[in-house]
């Protein structure tokens, strides 16, 4: 049997490191993926495929290749549900992930069935069905799923709409019927989920909401799939802040441990969290109504295994980092901090000092490889172990002496609140902080100190951190065939403006002034690139006649982008943390709007493009497409401001610092 890799990107050093773990050689022609032509050979000459649900496994089932497809437990609607074979690819099979099902088995499934492909014709690959034919118009999967998404309506307004209909009941029936929508995603148009939001915001806003956990919990898993199914309606805010003030109070009262109270306070911080367009706000609803009662139930209902400890002083320290992802690659800069902080203290820290890295979600190889290299760094994978004792136990015998988190998932917090580690700080990446029993204190960046006091931050433990990143995340080069898939997604123009950013960062202020410059500027483009839903801003520029002009790509490599971009565009109320300096240090100028998000972190941008208010920012935007000689300077004041958010050693020193502060200044 011969292996043939088909996954685009850059995979030798997975690929070397399997053969070198397994022995297993896996033959890869990067630039066959490049030419869809070419890829369809590829496929087309082999005899089976396996991959996850991707573009691969559509070329695989469209040539009729014998094909299994690794299907996630909330699957994209083509995939549908409960079933275990394609209507559209008669040569594939779905190999579903079933709940609490890791991939490693998923993928022991898969190896069982290619086992079973092979023994159909030793030696050779079973012949394929033929190809598939031509769907008709009628079975289309537009109209299959639209057509579920009107079923789905007509038996949601039939069971839940009735306003005598018990709370339990409603649960229970909102439970049953809504893991259909999993399929479903987007289907809905504006309106079409009115009657069902407005039934549950009725059942939410009762006096009380006398439910056990178990109803509850159904409740949630309810809500959130309706919420998802309406690609993260805002008008579904009122319902996540209702919901995220009657799970507060499921933890006031609760007074035994229950695992489904943790799933309930991930969905109801999710679901606000990822539904507003004014964080501040949000943040301390959120803190004052769901988080600080949690923060509460876990010290209620499990005790810390010990108190914060003085440290010694003169002995080597052993300090913590547990992440809720530590993936170097994606858009999601968490590893990327975390592991440049490692660099530093590597840089800064002496031989007998010890960093630990603790990651909650699976890592890649070369994610695993890269902070193993770290002189004095070691990397735990703690998604391995399956309960929260057992994780806390992990952690406990590297015998750290300062345990610092960034993460806000249940388990995380689970995890601090047991007291792992003699000093405990939180280290807030992508959200504003807030304080809890079992922080002794707070590593707060430049982006997210201003609004700390006003959560309850004591900031008397607290230290503000610059904004760094390792020298090799901040240039890495890319390749002239990356650089022109990028250039495929642009929108004809010049200048071309853009932002790399979660979605909900553009808020409804920050895309009225991209349209605005979009106008002033009739060659103009834009790009706004990042992970969750873009709906809600390709529905503003269509109602503008502006969307020829803007592009939407989704999650990108902005390096690759950043060969083709002007300017950078930052988001406001809440700016960019890193993806601006990631901007600048390419040479691109950043405009951003001054204000409470961005007051701590003047130092990491160019005064000169520092708008005073809407129509300023505008005015500089402007400025910088017609006047060359001012684009000029911005561009060398942006690479001299972003070179000092390299100097990695200054910020895990500062960290070193406080920890050493704390650890004084703690009683035993």
């Amino acid at each position: 049997v011969h292996f043939v890799n088909l996954q685009y990107g850059k995979r030798n050093e997975e690929l070397a490191a399997l053969k070198e773990k397994y022995g297993i050689t896996v033959h890869d022609w990067p630039g066959a993926v490049e030419d869809l032509d070419d890829f369809a050979a590829q496929v087309d000459a082999l005899d089976a495929v396996v991959s996850m649900a991707n573009t691969t496994v559509h070329f695989a089932g469209a040539l009729a290749k014998p094909v299994l497809t690794l299907v996630p437990l909330a699957p994209s609607w083509r995939w549908q549900i409960d079933r275990g074979e394609s209507p559209w690819y008669p040569s594939m099979r779905l190999l579903r992930q079933a709940p609490e099902e890791t991939w490693k088995q998923v993928a022991s499934r898969a190896r069982d069935e290619l086992h079973a492909i092979l023994a159909d014709a030793p030696g050779t690959i079973a012949t394929p069905p033929p190809r598939p034919p031509a769907l008709h118009d009628t079975t289309s999967v537009a109209s299959q799923t639209d057509r579920l998404a009107s079923d789905w309506l007509r038996q949601a307004e039939g069971e839940l709409v009735t306003p005598s209909i018990s709370l339990k009941d409603f649960c229970d029936r909102l439970y049953a019927i809504t893991p259909r929508l999993l399929t479903l995603q987007g289907r809905f148009t504006t309106g079409q989920l009115d009657d069902v939001r407005n039934a549950l915001a009725r059942r939410l806003d009762a006096a009380t909401l006398d439910l056990n956990l178990e109803s509850f919990a159904k409740l949630a898993q309810g809500i959130y799939r309706i919420w998802w199914a309406s690609k993260r309606d805002q008008a579904f805010m009122p319902i996540a802040e209702m919901f995220a003030r009657h799970a507060g109070r499921v933890a006031t009262t609760a007074r035994s441990p229950n695992r489904a109270l943790d799933g309930i306070f991930n969905i109801g911080f999710q679901m606000a969290f990822k539904t507003s367009d004014d964080w501040r706000q949000t943040m301390a609803y959120l803190n004052r109504s769901l988080c600080q009662p949690y923060f509460h139930y876990l010290e209620r209902v499990y005790p810390a295994s010990s108190k914060p400890r003085i440290l010694q002083s003169g002995r080597p320290r052993r300090i913590g980092y547990l992440t809720w992802s530590s993936q170097l690659e994606g858009s999601y800069a968490l590893g990327r901090v975390v592991y440049s902080i490692a660099r530093g203290h590597s840089e800064t820290i002496g031989e007998q000092n010890r960093i630990f890295v603790y990651s909650q979600n699976q890592s890649s190889a070369h994610t695993e490889r890269a902070f193993a290299a770290v002189p004095g760094v070691t990397f735990r994978d703690l998604h391995k172990i399956t309960d929260i004792a057992g994780k806390v136990a992990a952690i406990a015998a590297d015998k750290i002496d300062a345990l610092v988190l960034s993460g806000f998932d249940a388990d995380s917090l689970r995890i601090v609140q047991a007291r792992p580690a003699s000093v405990q700080l939180y280290m807030p990446l992508g959200m504003h902080p807030m304080a809890a029993p079992f922080f002794d204190g707070y590593l707060l960046y430049e982006n997210l100190a201003a609004d700390a006091p006003a959560l309850g931050v004591p900031m008397e433990h607290a230290k503000i951190l610059p904004w760094t990143l390792d020298a090799q995340f901040l240039c890495p080069g890319r390749s002239e065939a990356e650089i022109a898939r990028a250039r495929k997604s642009l929108p004809a123009g010049k200048p071309v403006f853009a932002v790399f950013c979660r979605m909900e960062k553009a808020t409804i202020g920050f895309l009225e002034t991209m349209a605005e410059i979009l106008q002033r500027l009739p060659e103009a483009a834009l790009v706004i690139a990042g992970p969750n839903d873009r709906s809600r801003i390709f529905d503003f520029f269509s109602s503008r006649r502006l969307s020829d002009r803007v592009s939407l790509p989704g999650e990108v490599d902005p390096h690759a982008y950043h060969h083709l971009i002007d300017v950078f565009v930052d988001t406001f109320p809440m700016c960019g943390g890193l993806a601006p300096i990631e901007a600048m240090a390419k040479g691109i100028p950043t405009v951003f709007l001054d204000g409470a998000g961005t007051e701590s972190s003047r130092g990491l941008r160019d005064p000169e493009l520092r708008a005073r208010d809407r129509a300023h920012y505008v005015e500089l935007a402007v400025r910088l497409a017609s006047d060359a000689d001012f684009l000029a300077k911005r561009r060398d004041a942006a690479r001299s401001i972003a070179a000092n958010a390299s100097r990695v050693g200054d910020t895990a020193r500062a960290i070193v610092e406080h920890i050493e502060a704390l650890g004084a200044d703690l009683q035993p």
